[in-house]
């Protein structure tokens, strides 16, 4: 493994990919150029429970396929890996843990998880986000759906101060504008202040275009 400067500040740690039903997980600058689409048209539609309304219909992220990237903004220093929860209440038992070491209180962000939504999604369509998390240092973090582009314009950007005990989080949102050329990205902002995070089962459902 290897440690290289890139232009901007940005660090990239290495490559780390794991085989199997957790797909890959990278390391890169934070806003990493599409590669084109990793469609999963075999996605299953998400469970719910602790009274959460239930979602219908496939995810436009397949939790088990698409790979997370982790970037940061110096001098934040933070570390991801994957790592199985048998405690996890409901859906699969892999999940993602972050810490964040280091950060700069002046950064709207020092430290982020990003997932590329491999599919395009139209203006003016109710979306909803369902995913765990937990945090034995109650870590606060933002939930962003965001373009794929700069300025980066997010639809969804929601303050989280996740508990110490998993609990699944869902926040429905409505996008103003297409995202079909260049696709959105989704993301996880941390660094925010010094702590850990775990992530697992994290679905983005289209549900159709807003009456």
């Amino acid at each position: 493994m290897k440690v290289i400067l890139k232009p901007g500040g940005f660090v990239v740690v290495g490559t780390l990919v794991v085989l199997g039903i957790f797909g890959a997980v990278k390391v890169l600058s934070p806003r990493p150029e599409p590669s084109g689409p990793s469609e999963s048209p075999q996605a299953k539609p998400p469970v719910s429970v602790s009274g959460q309304k239930p979602l219908t219909g496939a995810s436009l992220i397949d939790p088990t396929r698409q790979g997370w990237s982790l970037a940061t903004q110096k001098p934040a220093a933070a570390t991801m890996k994957l790592q199985v929860s048998p405690e996890l209440p409901a859906g699969s038992q892999h999940s993602l843990h972050l810490e964040v070491t280091t950060v700069d209180p002046n950064k709207y962000w020092c430290a982020q998880l990003l997932k590329k939504v491999p599919q395009a999604v139209e203006g003016n369509h109710n979306l909803t986000v369902q995913f765990w998390g937990r945090s034995v240092k109650k870590t606060a973090v933002y939930v962003v759906f965001e373009e794929g582009l700069s300025p980066h314009t997010a639809e969804l950007q929601k303050n989280v101060r996740l508990t110490p005990e998993w609990r699944q989080y869902q926040f429905p949102f409505r996008t103003t504008k297409d995202h079909t050329d260049t696709h959105a990205n989704f993301c996880i902002k941390a660094g925010l202040e010094v702590g850990e995070i775990e992530i697992a089962n994290m679905h983005v459902v289209d549900n159709g275009k807003a009456s």
